[in-house]
């Protein structure tokens, strides 16, 4: 009986533990797509920098494309 219930605690903190993440890797999504399309609005790609700080503005950067030169 004691291991049912110990067992029983286990999968429902594994449970809560994935709803919780589930949540997060939604906003980091939505937040890479408007970073993407305010790059794209500018003529640019969003790129990846290789890091995973788990802020989606930290770990990519708007590659222009379309740029001739620096307007002064």
């Amino acid at each position: 009986m004691r291991t049912l219930t110990v067992l029983t605690l286990t999968v429902l903190a594994v449970a809560a533990s994935a709803c919780a993440t589930t949540t997060h890797g939604n906003a980091y999504a939505n937040e890479v797509e408007r970073l993407a399309a305010d790059c794209q609005s500018r003529g640019g790609i969003l790129q990846a920098t290789g890091s995973h700080t788990g802020h989606a503005a930290a770990d990519n950067y708007c590659k222009l494309t379309d740029a001739t030169r620096i307007p002064r």
